[in-house]
């Protein structure tokens, strides 16, 4: 075999290593809210956009004790939870917030309370159903278009909600229905989003789940857009592990197609052509030859004059500390004499 040919092998499978498919397995869930479910109830699209967003997605499959939250740093976002959070849990999302951390919950008639009153905090989600005359299609789509917060308000000409619950016992809020809307025929103008801020951290409520599921997600995607903005943060923790009927299984893969620009391809070859030549050319051993001979000659050098006086003290008897002082003494009188010298010349 030539011995440039071996490059142009390796050259050619580094090619085709960038170009080949990358498969990756799926993970499916019929679970609603689930971030594995693609289907009308899933959130799998609310995920794509944290994802487009430049978000790191860690799901949540074991109870909050046992995955360590209160050590993490982030966001835990809790979407329609069904299952019942324990003493130890809420005492994770309690340390979770006291470092500063953020947590979400989205929730009508699960379990989002549970956490809400373990917590002590003024904010409740009603158990009944949120009722308005401003609806679209069925009087289940309630229209919301009072939006406080600048953030969450940005573009946004309005918000449906699907068989909402609404935010009681709160101080205020970020959004809210209309002034007639009503819970169990009690009319006020009742919060639909509301945050609360717990020591170092903030607790975000919002009392419809059902904005942020596929079937309404192209209705309310400049609300999800504003709405990761006003929640910030890098790191989502997406709780999994409270969806009751969560049933994962393995689909399939995905299989990622990637392309190689003529320019890309071009630049492989070059760079192995160059290496193909400066190895096989002799350039590199040369080079370090050459360092490798001088720095033996400097080595070598030092050595010879050692043993040159060490062989001339022996020969004539003298003690070689006092020779070597000699040769000292010498070679500064010769620097002294040369630069009065050259101050004397006219």
């Amino acid at each position: 075999m030539h011995k440039y040919v071996k490059y142009g092998i390796m050259a050619f499978l580094t090619i085709m290593f960038l170009i080949l498919p990358v498969s990756v397995p799926i993970l499916k869930s019929s679970a609603d809210y689930s971030m594995f479910n693609d289907g009308w109830n899933g959130c799998s699209k609310f995920i794509q956009r944290v994802y487009r967003r430049g978000g790191t997605i860690s799901p949540v499959f074991l109870p909050y004790n046992s995955m360590g939250l209160s050590e993490k740093d982030g966001v835990l976002m809790i979407i329609g939870p069904n299952m019942t959070f324990s003493d130890y849990e809420v005492k994770e999302i309690k340390r979770f917030l006291e470092d500063g951390n953020t947590v979400f919950i989205a929730d009508d008639f699960g379990t989002g309370n549970q956490i809400l009153m373990k917590l002590n905090v003024s904010v409740k989600l009603s158990k009944y159903p949120l009722n308005d005359l401003f609806y679209e299609k069925s009087d289940n789509l309630i229209i919301v278009t009072r939006i406080e917060d600048p953030i969450l308000g940005r573009g946004v000409k309005r918000l449906v909600l699907n068989v909402p619950s609404a935010i009681t016992l709160s101080p205020g809020g970020e959004v809210y229905a209309s002034r007639v809307a009503m819970v169990r025929y009690h009319q006020r103008m009742y919060p639909i989003l509301t945050e609360v801020r717990y020591k170092g951290g903030r607790l975000i409520i919002l009392s419809d789940p059902d904005i942020l599921i596929n079937e309404m997600y192209d209705e309310n995607s400049k609300f999800i857009e504003n709405l990761l903005d006003y929640i910030g943060g890098d790191i989502f923790y997406f709780d999994e592990a409270h969806h009751p009927d969560f049933n994962p299984y393995i689909r399939g893969v995905v299989y990622i197609h990637r392309n190689l620009s003529r320019k890309r391809a071009f630049e492989v070859f070059l760079l192995f052509a160059l290496l193909a030549v400066v190895i096989e050319g002799g350039v590199l051993s040369m080079v370090f030859g050459r360092i490798s001979s001088f720095i033996w000659k400097f080595f070598k050098e030092e050595e010879n004059f050692d043993d040159i006086l060490a062989e001339v003290a022996r020969e004539d008897g003298i003690d070689l500390e006092k020779l070597k002082k000699m040769i000292e003494e010498i070679e500064k009188g010769s620097k002294l004499g040369g630069k009065y010298g050259r101050e004397r010349v006219p």
